[in-house]
């Protein structure tokens, strides 16, 4: 039952972004990938038409590529992971040549890593290069820092992720371990109510808790150990206690901020 529970909640999320773009409500703020990313979700959800793909390509090709702050790490991985799903290549001259915005710290790394794997363009070197890196910031405890001294909770839960769909795509046995161990520290810091991104930048935010999610039924899928289930349906009944409206859900979830 979780998993058509979290399938379910995806769902909503992805009707009520389809329901903001048709009403032309959706970006009308600030997005540094959120285009990107509701293209791959409606895509996985069967909700993409060609009137919101054109919408959504017209969005994201008007954004300023030559501001330096540009997400290209994180666009360019939504973007290829809507490509080899859908198989779908009108959106290529948005990714190829394949940029990045260069940020050092951990999580970005891994995705600038994770985005290469994915337009199969990773060279040996590059895998030798994350792994020492992964070694220098990944904790005996198997916190994964973002960088040296830095300590996150969900920068850890997003990089965890990040760490499994590697040991995936490269088959690699390092990141299967790098990942097991992450997996299994955050664990430890799972409060009762299913609050657990209490430490470092990007506290109680909605992005690390579905991170967190993720890895949990990730690692269940892995090892069918039911303990890891139970934690992920708690993870999830947090989640949707802060959802406002059906699939809407805040930035930041914690009782002072409702």
């Amino acid at each position: 039952m979780s998993a058509e529970k979290i399938h379910a909640t995806g769902l909503r999320i992805a009707q009520h972004l389809k329901d903001e773009l048709e009403s032309g409500v959706a970006f009308k703020t600030r997005s540094f990938y959120g285009e990107a990313f509701t293209l791959a979700l409606l895509s996985r959800y069967e909700l993409l038409n060609d009137e919101l793909r054109q919408k959504l390509y017209d969005l994201i090709k008007a954004k300023d590529k030559t501001d330096p702050e540009y997400h290209w790490e994180f666009v360019n991985y939504a973007l290829l992971d809507y490509r080899n799903r859908s198989r779908d290549t009108a959106f290529d001259d948005l990714i190829f040549p394949l940029k990045f915005k260069g940020t050092s710290c951990m999580n970005w790394s891994l995705l600038r890593f994770a985005t290469k794997a994915k337009a199969k363009e990773v060279k040996a070197e590059e895998i030798l290069e994350i792994k020492k890196k992964l070694k220098v910031l990944q904790q005996p405890s198997g916190l994964i820092l973002d960088d040296k001294g830095v300590r996150s909770f969900q920068y850890h839960a997003f990089s965890t992720c990040l760490l499994f769909e590697l040991s995936k795509s490269c088959r690699d046995d390092d990141f299967s371990k790098a990942f097991k161990k992450g997996v299994e520290f955050i664990r430890h810091f799972i409060f009762p109510n299913g609050e657990t991104l209490h430490i470092g930048r990007g506290q109680h935010q909605s992005f690390g808790q579905g991170c967190l999610l993720s890895l949990l039924s990730f690692a269940f899928i892995e090892t069918k150990n039911v303990e890891l289930l139970a934690e992920a349906e708690l993870i999830h009944k947090y989640l949707l206690r802060f959802e406002k409206s059906p699939g809407q859900f805040p930035l930041v979830m914690s009782e002072e901020a409702q």
